[in-house]
This record gives structure tokens, sequence and C-alpha cells, in this order.
């Protein structure tokens, strides 16, 4: 007898769900050049909290749509900077940041988001 398994993250968010971000900006010159999923550090990626899962494409206020191809120790809901009413965490990789790398002028605000899409879940037999 054959038992699939959807592996998919409490709390993941789904396609459609809208909701207010922190929003902060990464560039080459403080961060690595490969994100978490093995591809190269680019414009149109977006470094993701675990709650919007890895693939994702989703649109950003003032970025507009990227795909979720990272993850970040800072990039968390509930991690230190976490605004009352924010539902997920975003780094948006820009070629330069302004000022100061996370702490300069524009690279830390609240703004919107949408989930556009979510791959489909991976399914693992089990016997």
């Amino acid at each position: 007898m054959t038992t699939l398994l959807l592996l998919a993250a409490m709390g993941s968010l789904s396609p459609g769900d809208t909701g207010r971000c922190k929003q902060t900006t990464y560039c080459p010159r403080c961060s690595g050049m490969t994100c978490a999923d093995g591809s190269r550090v680019r414009r149109g990626v977006v470094s993701a909290s675990p709650n919007v899962p890895m693939h994702s494409r989703v649109w950003i206020e003032g970025y507009g749509e990227l795909l979720v191809t990272d993850r970040g120790g800072a990039v968390k809901v509930g991690g230190g900077y976490t605004r009352k009413g924010e539902t997920a965490n975003f780094d948006c990789w820009v070629p330069r940041c302004k000022g100061d790398c996370w702490t300069g002028p524009g690279t830390r605000r609240l703004v919107r988001y949408r989930i556009i899409s979510t791959p489909p879940p991976k399914v693992r037999h089990h016997r």
C-alpha cells in the first residue's frame, strides 16, 4: 500500500494572498552571488521569509513581479524587525544599495505584496 504525503510548510502563503510586508534591499556589495536554490543573484529575484514557498512568483509594491529564489538569515516573520500587521518579509536584489546596505535610506520600508503563483507541492511516495 502506498501513502502519498504532500509536503507543505505550516502557515505557507498561497496564490492570491495579499498583505503588508517589510521590504529590504540587498546588493552585490552586501551579499553573496548565489541564491539558496543554486541560481545566480540577479535582477528579478527576491529573498523571502519561510512562509513564502521557494520559487513562488510575487508582486511587491515598487518592484513588480519577482521570483523567490533565496532565503535570508534576517528575512523572517517575527525576526526582530517585524512591525504589527506584517505577514511576510522580502529582501529585494538591487544593483547597488542606497547608502549602507540594509540600513541606508530606502532600504527598509513597509509595502504591499501579492502572491501570484506557487510551485506545485512535492509528493513523496512512502511504502
